[in-house]
């Protein structure tokens, strides 16, 4: 037991080292503590001070992921190098020292935890290195009141000399990339600079533009900097780029425009600081990069239309898996922020005037949705056209599109004779319901005496509201749909979705789990069966195995499953090591990242099985796009990670087409989901071998029991051997093996 809490906090002092470059990786974490102690008596009293911050956050119960991530680290390890800087100039006692270095990391702890939840609660910003600026500032004024002197501090004695025959500019990015240690060598900057370009060649980049512009800031507003020196200075330029380029805004041509601003931004404000503090002989440290990087962050959280640059809507990691994360999901699920609503009715309506519709669906009140009922002649009604009674839509069941509360009702409107409207009460009889994620939805235009809820009752997808009618400012039978972030009537609509959609063309029926249906589109709702989930309520149960018969030539894969505590399926391939993660969302399959290689049948069954609406609705078929990048060279994923950003974003289009075999009961039951791929425009060289047709065959309670694999000149068949159940893991989740 003890060995295993040496090895955790082992980790979490690497990944303390590795917060440095907004990393966890703990290779970095080594790389970083290796550089520190090329200057011995930085290193070591760094590594104590960050031991003493991690010892306390363990023993006063602070939150336990925040503190073996590394996050409450960082700040403590950069306060005692700033200490064993200040005692390089004074020499303090040992006794002394060895006080001040523990109450400063205890203090840098706890105005990480401090800062970390007032700035996230009151602006969802991150604390940074602020903690660290505060307690240095602390130590830089008592070493003054101590001493009546400035501190100047000689180099430290390093282990090795600096690296000679380096560019002036190179000398200088190093010298500055070190200096986030106190140590601007630039042997120690080339070490760091080796990590970075190990684990990110964006940050790399980011790193690069953002140094290169804050120097030519300083040029351009010709900075005398012969007094503390670029280094001190330049070690801002560095992470604000870092920072601002790939880790809290998703890598783009704005997010470096930005790196730009916030470059521009660090160097007025060290400029600033340098000017404020020089009369304590105190250099700026991190403040111009923390100042600038917040300042941005928190400017543009205000915006009232986020344009061009888009902040990290998750936790944030490595620019290119933030690039990655976030381009694969708005490829798949563009809607993805918008509230979600089902369709407020049942059977096939026609959307007859859409958003930002020619009559009423102008200006602050685009966003909504009109609905009637339509025969295949396009025709309302049958019969007399003056005639409420006579149009389809007429007392039509109106249901409740999403869970919420009713917030008001109105029902005693009488309808309009048609052709006639009603403006003294606008909106007629309605429902409005607050959804559960704060917005509420209105559905107006109902029929007199038809709403059968009220005020403060709780209602669920699918309850009756009410009954269609012709009531407000509506000159026929139809219903009105709309979403607003406000009660009040005739408050300015917002954009929204409709989900579970099964929208008809002619002959084609597509299935949409999330849309803005156009005008004229004829929908329904897609009705969902628990005999198609059947075919994934055993996956963490057993342990499959298949043989792929290609080219005449056969080998044998095994797939297991284990199931996270984040309820997401975690499929892996003992043969390449292969992983594909998956998840069942509201009654649909989506199979989401594939990691591995492109040779493993665990790829084909992320294409084939992208995403499985659970219905037996026969003649759907849909589309989806997936992150191209399983399917490219390594080396051509490699140069797109370092210029994907400026580049589209590689996607395969799939049409996906359920058809059924066998509709018996129970087990009986045997389907296909047949996936046709396209890879165009995305070059051809940049690809490995890539499949046209995917075609995987599955059954309740034993998952995928086929798979035909087409390629443009070869067909790859696969079969189980036979499947097997697993007896469940202890724990949480369960893993077969």
């Amino acid at each position: 037991m003890w060995k295993d809490e040496i090895i955790a906090y082992a980790r979490a002092i690497l990944r303390g080292y590795a917060a440095l470059l907004f990393s966890t990786n703990s290779g970095l974490g080594a790389l970083l503590l290796l550089a520190t102690l090329l200057a011995p008596s930085y290193g070591l009293l760094g590594l104590a001070g960050m031991l003493i911050a991690l010892i306390t956050a363990e023993a006063l119960g602070f939150d336990h992921a925040e503190t073996r991530s590394g996050a409450y680290l960082y700040n403590p390890l950069l306060v005692s190098l700033g200490l064993a800087h200040v005692h390089q100039s004074l020499h303090l006692p040992p006794t002394m020292l060895l006080l001040l270095l523990a109450l400063c990391a205890v203090l840098a702890l706890m105005v990480t935890v401090m800062l970390s939840s007032m700035l996230a609660r009151q602006g969802g910003l991150p604390a940074m290195s602020l903690p660290f600026v505060l307690v240095a500032l602390c130590i830089y004024l008592v070493a003054y009141a101590m001493t009546g002197m400035p501190v100047q501090a000689a180099a430290p004695a390093y282990l090795l000399p600096e690296p000679a025959g380096l560019p002036a500019a190179a000398l200088s990015f190093f010298q500055g990339l070190g200096a986030i240690f106190f140590l601007p060598h630039a042997l120690v900057g080339m070490l760091a600079c080796a990590g970075l370009l190990a684990v990110s060649r964006l940050a790399l980049l980011y790193a690069v533009a953002g140094f290169a512009a804050g120097v030519f800031m300083l040029q351009g507003l010709q900075a005398d900097t012969s007094t503390i020196g670029l280094a001190p200075i330049a070690f801002n330029f560095i992470f604000a780029g870092i920072a601002i380029g790939g880790i809290f805004l998703i890598p783009s041509t704005a997010s470096l425009l930005l790196v730009v601003v916030s470059s521009g931004i660090c160097a007025l404000t060290a400029l600033a600081a340098a000017t404020l503090l020089g009369v304590y002989a105190i250099p700026p440290l991190a403040l111009p990069m923390n100042l600038a990087v917040l300042a941005v962050l928190a400017a543009l959280r205000l915006r009232s239309v986020p344009k061009g640059a888009v902040m990290t809507p998750f936790l944030p990691s490595t620019p290119e898996e933030n690039f990655h994360r976030y381009h694969a999901g708005a490829l798949r699920f563009p809607h993805l922020l918008q509230p979600h609503l089902l369709a407020p009715f049942c059977g096939e309506w026609t959307v007859t005037q859409g958003m930002h519709g020619q009559l009423t669906h102008r200006g602050p009140w685009a966003h909504a949705l009109d609905f009637e009922i339509l025969d295949d002649r396009g025709r309302r009604c049958q019969g007399d056209e003056s005639q409420l009674s006579n149009y389809f839509a007429y007392l039509a069941p109106v249901i409740a599109p999403c869970a919420g509360t009713v917030v008001k009702v109105v029902n005693h409107v009488a309808d309009n004779p048609v052709g006639a409207t009603n403006l003294e009460a606008n909106w007629g009889n309605l429902v409005m319901i607050r959804q559960d994620n704060g917005v509420y939805v209105l559905l107006c235009h109902l029929a007199r005496e038809s709403v059968g809820v009220k005020e403060g009752d709780r209602v669920e997808p699918g309850t009756l509201l009410a009954r269609c009618g012709n009531s407000g400012h509506s000159p026929l039978p139809h219903l009105h749909l709309q979403v607003q972030a406000t009660p009040a009537l005739g408050a300015p609509t917002m954009p929204f979705v409709l989900s579970h959609l099964a929208i008809r063309r002619g002959d084609e029926v597509r299935y949409a789990s999330a849309v803005v249906p156009a005008e004229g589109s004829v929908i329904r709702p897609v009705a969902f069966t628990d005999a198609l989930a059947s075919c994934f309520d055993r996956l963490p149960q057993q342990r499959w195995r298949y043989r792929i018969i290609a080219s005449g030539q056969q080998r044998e894969e095994s797939i297991t499953c284990r199931v996270d505590e984040d309820g997401a399926y975690r499929l892996h391939s003992d043969a390449t090591d292969a992983v594909m993660t998956a998840r069942l969302v509201d009654h649909v399959w989506y199979a989401l990242e594939f990691q591995g290689s492109p040779h493993s049948t665990l790829r084909d069954i992320w294409l084939g099985l992208a995403r499985l609406p659970l219905t037996l609705d026969r003649g759907l078929y849909w589309e989806d796009r997936l992150d191209a990048r399983p399917l490219m060279h390594p080396l051509a994923r490699l140069l797109f990670d370092i210029a994907g950003p400026f580049l589209p974003y590689p996607a395969l289009t799939l049409r996906q087409r359920l058809h059924l075999l066998d509709q018996g009961f129970g087990d009986d039951l045997t389907v296909t989901v047949e996936t046709e791929i396209s890879t165009r425009g995305i070059p051809a060289l940049a690809l490995c071998r890539a499949p046209q047709c995917v075609t995987v065959t599955l059954k309740p309670h034993r998952g995928v029991v086929g798979l035909t694999v087409a390629y443009a000149d070869a067909t790859v068949e696969v079969e189980p051997i036979n499947q097997e159940l697993a007896a469940p893991a202890s724990g949480a989740s369960m893993t077969c093996t």
